[in-house]
């Protein structure tokens, strides 16, 4: 079906969908005008339609909206095409989401009936299971603090898709466990595969910074989400919940309200393989993963979000440009990071640029493991010093919660002129003796009076402190030299050990 577009509204011709990340909001005002009529009716009707046939087309134009849009699975096809909510009514937005996307929910499978380890790849049901080859379902925790112990509702989970049906109450899936699941704490559902296709050239989601989200993206498999572009939002601009084997070319999002709940650009949570390339901004962070709780057979653990382009949050109010939180695994940051990282989770990766003012650019915390990869080029940026109690490479206190051990790996050329710890490095209570940090570095500035070099523990019940091994410590600024506070539990080892000699 194809709606037909009114005279009155204008049309545009070749809508640009990646200006500047960091312009400022009220550039959204220069928008043309739509004119007085409203088309969410003919919207609605569309997308009834949609529901029916699968397929939509929108022309070329700026569509003046009033109402929720629940756009169902399917093909949206047409031109370059601008929803535009900016004259709606928060109240009438009960959800608080201005366009869904949203495909059917999960059914209950019989429970297993034997535990599964890590690697496994065939799974026993109690009963039929009734699935068939190449449908997906997933494993879904059920035990609170599955993930780590930092917040209760992390919890186990994944996706799979059926290889191999053995009989009534066995399959074989494509992959092998990621972790390993105790039946009577793990149930499993059988997801909708419904899919999504933005076919439009180009759409743009203009919200509200008084409503919730501007598009949120729910339950679909195999989406593809190219050349769309999300503006306003008081949680987030752009949504990504419970989805799986969802790409995104040319995918922007813009939030710049103070939500009171940490708003974002874009936030992916309950979601496994998932990647985007894009421009994205939020006033708390840019592009998030993770955080997501895990109530109607939701996953609790995110596997393999990747992300790779532009993130940014506020200067100063904003954490981070990128943030992963802690019940992510596999996941990945690639490009340009103003404001820096958070880095949370296990086994999860960042590499490019990251800079920020008066705080780390780069932050490895909130751990379900120690195990990271963080390669690229940290900067501090502005004309105040960092807190002495920080680093430009900084690893805050939540030590205790770490599931597993790991090697962090960081190579880094390092431009810290404010910051008078360039690595801090402080697990709180750490009771592990499997966790080694791995520093490859090139001081190109450093701050003009002292560069101090600091791991040391954080608190008094675990008497652990992680092996370090220093490859490379390449001092071009040398000025002064490098002075080391460490723990003397601390042991080090590596070629970079003797650019200590005369300064522990």
């Amino acid at each position: 079906m194809t709606i037909k577009r009114r005279d009155t509204l204008a049309i545009l011709a070749g809508v640009t969908l990646a200006p500047a990340i960091y312009r400022c909001a009220s550039a959204r005002d220069a928008l043309p005008p739509t004119g007085s009529g409203d088309d969410s009716e003919a919207l609605i009707a569309l997308f009834a339609e949609m529901a029916k046939t699968g397929r939509a087309s929108l022309p070329d134009g700026i569509y003046k909206v009033s109402k929720p849009l629940v756009i169902p699975p399917g093909v949206l096809a047409g031109g370059n095409v601008v929803l535009d909510f900016r004259g709606a009514n928060p109240a009438d937005f009960p959800a608080g989401i201005c366009v869904r996307v949203n495909g059917a929910a999960r059914t209950k499978l019989p429970n297993l009936v034997r535990n599964l380890a890590i690697g496994e790849r065939t799974l026993k049901f109690s009963a039929p299971h009734g699935l068939r080859v190449g449908e997906a379902f997933q494993l879904s925790g059920t035990e609170d603090f599955a993930g780590n112990g930092y917040r209760y509702y992390y919890r186990k989970g994944e996706m799979f898709r059926v290889a191999r049906v053995i009989d009534a109450t066995q399959v074989a899936v494509e992959n092998g466990c990621r972790d390993d699941y105790p039946a009577h704490a793990t149930e499993v559902w059988k997801r909708a595969g419904d899919r999504f296709t933005q076919g439009c050239k180009s759409l743009r989601v203009i919200g509200r910074d008084d409503i919730g989200y501007t598009m949120q993206l729910a339950s679909l498999d195999g989406a593809a989400i190219n050349n769309i572009r999300c503006e306003g939002g008081k949680l987030a601009a752009l949504s990504i919940t419970d989805c799986y084997q969802m790409s995104g070319e040319n995918v922007d999002a813009h939030q710049t309200a103070d939500g009171s709940t940490n708003p974002y650009g874009c936030i992916v949570g309950n979601s496994q393989d998932v990647r985007l390339h894009g421009e994205f901004y939020g006033h708390f962070s840019g592009f998030a993963i993770g955080g997501g709780k895990t109530d109607g057979g939701k996953v609790g653990m995110n596997r393999d979000i990747h992300f790779e382009g532009k993130a940014g949050s506020h200067p100063v109010a904003g954490l981070a440009g990128g943030n992963i939180h802690g019940n992510a695994e596999y996941c990945s940051l690639r490009g340009t990071f103003a404001n820096g990282v958070v880095m949370g989770g296990n086994k999860n990766e960042a590499h490019g640029e990251f800079f920020k003012s008066a705080r780390p650019p780069v932050i490895l915390a909130e751990m379900h493991g120690h195990d990271f990869r963080v390669t690229g080029l940290l900067r501090t940026i502005g004309d105040d010093d960092l807190s002495p109690k920080v680093g430009a490479l900084h690893q805050s206190d939540y030590g205790m919660h770490a599931r597993y051990g790991g090697v962090t790996e960081v190579s880094l050329q390092i431009h810290a002129p404010t910051a008078t710890r360039i690595v801090a490095w402080r697990p709180r209570n750490l009771a592990r003796d499997d966790i080694e940090l791995r520093l490859s570095l090139d001081i190109v500035k450093a701050h003009p009076k002292t560069r101090i070099m600091w791991f040391r523990r954080n608190g008094s019940k675990g008497d652990v402190l992680p092996l370090v091994t220093l490859d490379r410590i390449n001092l071009i600024d040398n000025a002064i030299p490098i002075i080391w506070s460490v723990d003397p539990l601390t042991r080090f080892q590596g070629a970079g050990v003797r650019a200590m000699a005369g300064h522990r």
